[in-house]
């Protein structure tokens, strides 16, 4: 009458492919009925390496630049945060590219990352997230990249002036 919680992180460098977990009934005192009745749940992730801007949190984020990429970046199962103070007021785009099959990434511009200000946010079930917001020069806004469901995967951000379309 316990639960077990097991959880195994594959290496960065560990091969793709079929793995076995073997569940085996324990014989207790020589009673073998073996009617026991679980549910087993199996999570098996790759190890994942933080990025460059790691750590970045919504106390700390990571500061970024209008007009700048920034490739390969992970989510290692938490929220990646990142902070942009246009030096030029208008609309400025925010894109996270990713492929959604390695994970649901969405996305949110805040004005205020205690009060929870969103000034933009998109959640999509597709690859790729973008934004385009009016920025006032030198205020702060902070941007979310986040899932709902951790897992870990990458992606690339870009953050530019305008109403930019993502990159391929």
């Amino acid at each position: 009458t316990g639960v077990l919680h097991v959880e195994h992180a594959l290496g960065p460098d560990d091969p793709p492919g079929d793995y076995l977990l073997k569940v085996v009934p324990y014989d207790i005192g020589g009673y073998s009925t073996f009617e026991n009745l679980y549910l087993v749940e199996v999570m098996v992730r790759r190890a994942c390496i933080n990025d460059a801007p790691e750590p970045s949190s919504d106390t700390e984020p990571a500061p970024v630049t209008v007009g700048s990429s920034y490739p390969g970046l992970a989510l290692c199962s938490e929220d990646d945060h990142y902070v942009v103070t246009p030096a030029a007021s208008g609309e400025v785009s925010v894109c996270v590219v990713f492929e959604h099959a390695a994970g649901n990434i969405d996305l949110w511009v805040l004005s205020d990352i205690a009060a929870g200000a969103i000034v933009r946010g998109s959640v999509s079930t597709t690859d790729n997230e973008s934004v385009t917001f009016n920025a006032a020069a030198g205020t702060d806004y902070f941007i979310k990249v986040f899932m709902s469901a951790p897992s870990n995967t990458t992606y690339d951000l870009h953050v530019r002036s305008g109403a930019a379309s993502c990159p391929p």
